[in-house]
């Protein structure tokens, strides 16, 4: 397998400058990537995802060589959020692991994280399959050959150079080449966004081959990039480019903002109470109970195609009210549900299907998602490769964000 150095140099910060460190962290890639000859990886994945391993791996310890702050900053928040250094991977986390430097569980990790963001059926990789175990033990003797000799690269070093405070009109320039880095190419952030990449990339694409004018098409392609940016979160956190380099920068943590107070609730919000005699969430096996729902108890009145008619092929709808948002309704999820009010539950298929709440963008809105979870409100749920459930119950919201993407930070 093969590796070009223009491959290498644009997964780099300061691209397209070079930096003196180059050649020999090109020259490390390149022994990762043949470590992964003849491996699960190699032969379930091809080549060229064994190429982009690689590069994600050398970023990965280009990082950690430089204490650039990128994967610290992932575990920093994630003991923020869960007391967990890297959910789903604590319990191979032990004494000799030492934050900021080199370490295998890291290594594990980011092999897993990849592998799973390209995989067409999320959730089905467990962490300790052999694929992954395979992979990690061949890429970390590199690695771990190469660590107290590897020099520090002068564009990862440059992300602690970076002045919030007082920045002049060159750091500002310089704040927005490392937010567009980390969002399009970093070797952390961009494999859990690859499906609002594919969309971006769709969408620039259409527009080349459209738009007869070059001036006009380059100026739109940039600005579908920059919307990107700013409008997508990206990340195994689901954080938006901004908020990430701000906890990488200054240790700013975007979990920190106060909740907004509001000053009345949403007519649905007490209207649903009225009708629910004060509970915040109902199930309606069929759509003509969901119309009963909606017109009599709710007292919406009668229509003559039944409130929200897109919904007629449906069925086991929960609704579920918020004061800030009102009531939204969600099909095909009462089946996964334990309640006593819900007579849709069926053991067998929460067990099979229920994962698909976290792992499946669009299948449940994500307010309903987060207090069905944090309420233990479907307890069968279980990815795929684990029985004993735990994995996912335990580590629910990470997971959420990290599949959801886009769809966890929904307003």
């Amino acid at each position: 397998m093969k590796l070009s150095k223009q491959a290498f140099l644009i997964t780099q910060p300061g691209y397209p400058d070079v930096s003196r460190a180059d050649d020999y962290y090109y020259e490390v890639a390149k022994r990762l990537l043949n470590s992964l000859e003849g491996t699960q990886v190699q032969q379930v994945c091809g080549e060229e995802h064994c190429r982009q391993l690689a590069l994600t791996m050398v970023g990965y310890f280009q990082d950690v060589v430089a204490d650039a702050g990128i994967f610290r900053s992932f575990c920093t928040l994630c003991n923020e959020l869960y007391n967990k250094t890297i959910p789903l991977f604590e319990e191979q986390i032990g004494e000799d692991y030492i934050d900021s430097e080199l370490n295998l569980t890291d290594v594990k990790f980011i092999t897993w994280y990849f592998l799973e963001s390209i995989s067409s059926e999320k959730g089905t990789l467990s962490p300790r399959h052999s694929a992954v175990e395979e992979a990690t033990a061949a890429m970390y003797k590199v690695l771990d050959e190469c660590y107290e000799d590897a020099p520090v690269h002068d564009d990862y070093l440059a992300l602690r150079e970076i002045d919030f405070d007082n920045p002049d009109a060159e750091m500002v320039h310089d704040i927005y080449d490392t937010t567009y880095w980390l969002f399009w190419n970093s070797y952390f952030m961009r494999h859990a966004a690859k499906p609002t990449i594919a969309m971006a990339l769709a969408e620039g694409k259409k527009v080349l081959s459209t738009v007869g004018d070059n001036d006009r098409a380059a100026a739109l392609v940039d600005e579908i990039n920059h919307r990107t940016l700013e409008e997508y979160p990206t990340g195994p956190l689901s954080l938006y480019a901004h908020e990430w380099i701000r906890q990488i920068v200054d240790g700013v943590s975007p979990f920190k903002k106060r909740k907004k107070s509001v000053a009345e609730p949403h007519h649905f919000y007490t209207g649903f109470l009225e009708a629910t005699g004060g509970k915040n969430i109902a199930f309606c096996p069929t759509f003509d109970d969901l119309d009963h729902f909606l017109s009599e108890k709710m007292k919406w009145g009668k229509t003559e195609e039944g409130h929200f008619p897109q919904f007629k092929e449906f069925g086991n709808f929960v609704l579920y009210v918020t004061p800030e948002k009102g009531m939204l309704i969600a099909p095909e999820v009462a089946q996964y549900v334990v309640h006593p009010d819900n007579p849709c539950y069926n053991k067998k298929e929460a067990k099979a299907e229920a994962h698909e709440l976290i792992t499946m963008q669009g299948r449940c809105p994500i307010d309903l998602v987060k207090h069905l979870f944090a309420n233990g409100m479907v307890p069968d749920a279980a990815l795929p490769w684990d029985d004993s459930r735990r994995a996912l119950l335990d580590n629910w919201d990470f997971l959420a964000r990290f599949y959801l993407q886009s769809f966890y930070r929904a307003k």
